[in-house]
């Protein structure tokens, strides 16, 4: 889980862009799927939220998690992720074996 925002400078500390190019590249070899946390704070508003989602997408993250229910709900980001970044269905990637 990358509960941080995407910082002015590349892997600055914190910086979510960087932690998901990490998260990414550190599943290759593995064959999984990587996917990456996304913290919906209401301080934050939906524009970081959707932010990141373009930037996972861009990326070759196999998906996202947005958390908490409370702080997304409190964000009112359902509808807005229904609407906007998750309008299309979402296919399931495969989840190939670990490569040992």
């Amino acid at each position: 889980m990358t509960y941080f925002r995407i910082q002015p400078s590349y892997c600055a500390r914190t910086d979510w862009l960087c932690l998901l190019d990490d998260h990414v590249q550190g599943y290759r070899p593995t064959g999984r799927p990587a996917v990456i946390g996304i913290r919906a704070l209401p301080e934050w508003g939906m524009e970081e939220v959707t932010r990141q989602i373009r930037w996972a997408r861009m990326r070759g993250a196999a998906g996202v998690s947005v958390y908490s229910f409370s702080s997304a709900d409190a964000l009112n980001a359902w509808d807005a992720l229904a609407t906007g970044a998750f309008a299309q269905p979402a296919t399931l990637p495969p989840l190939g074996r670990l490569r040992r």
